[in-house]
């Protein structure tokens, strides 16, 4: 289980890995731990799928790989990469 607010919610496929809950909504948190509690079999399975998302979208090598694309990427432009509110001019980075 997680709060609708930062990356938790990338962790989560709602109702498939684990419930969303809103920030705050202390009556539906505990509503969530009940059923889960109540429910053994789906807390397993819904533990089992959550540690697939994660391990998919948020493993070391993964984040290496996506690392490793935007330097490439960053060296072999001629024009300024902005990503966020960073601007990076292609010749700063050697």
């Amino acid at each position: 289980m997680v709060t609708d607010v930062g990356g938790a919610r990338e962790a989560v496929i709602e109702s498939e890995s684990g419930y969303i809950v809103p920030s705050g909504d202390d009556v539906k948190f505990a509503e969530r731990v009940i059923k889960l509690l109540s429910e053994p079999e789906r807390a397993r399975v819904m533990g089992l799928r959550g540690q697939r998302v994660v391990e998919e979208k948020f493993s070391n090598a993964l984040h290496l790989e996506n690392t490793l694309g935007l330097y490439q990427e960053l060296l072999h432009r001629d024009a300024p990469v902005v990503r966020g509110a960073v601007e990076v001019a292609s010749h700063e980075v050697r």
